[in-house]
């Protein structure tokens, strides 16, 4: 299975891309619910995020964390929806698994589809879904460990290049 490094201001992890890509369809469904149309830059990173989870480009997937947390305003927010993603993983039964990374697939790749920002018939789509499914029983801690490193890597506490899983 490949890995990308996952990196802020020089500074990084590597996690498994099946995890990134888990991550990446979570904070999207995050933003979405909570944040929907109120902030441009939210807009903006939910964008890219669907962009970055489409299967382009195995052991380089990137969270676009340089690219979008330009303040501390905007880490502020981002460390607020990660520790929520945190606790609906850690309180709310079965809240992560397959069946729901894969509705969120869907949702992401419609998403793209229907802003023009892919060209993408549903069918494939719906191929594509049903080949490479997730597993339906995921690692839920190693989950809940890459978001753990993502916060510390937004908040500086991730201050070198070594591997932290």
């Amino acid at each position: 299975m490949s890995s990308s490094f996952i990196c802020f201001k020089g500074n990084g992890f590597h996690a498994q891309d099946s995890l990134v890509e888990g991550m990446l369809l979570l904070l999207f469904e995050e933003i979405d619910q909570v944040y929907r149309n109120t902030s441009p830059w939210l807009n903006e990173y939910k964008k890219l995020l669907a962009m970055e989870s489409l299967p382009l480009a195995y052991g380089n997937i990137s969270m676009q964390l340089n690219e979008i947390v330009t303040d501390e305003a905007r880490k502020n927010i981002l460390l607020h929806i990660i520790d929520n993603l945190h606790l609906k993983i850690t309180d709310i039964p079965n809240f992560l698994n397959g069946m729901r990374l894969n509705a969120l697939r869907r949702t992401v790749r419609y998403f793209l589809v229907d802003t023009g920002e892919f060209l993408w018939p549903y069918h494939e789509i719906e191929r594509q879904i049903e080949e490479m499914p997730f597993s339906e029983k995921l690692p839920v801690t190693d989950y809940l460990q890459k978001l753990e490193l993502v916060k510390k890597l937004l908040s500086g506490e991730l201050d070198n290049l070594q591997d932290q899983q």
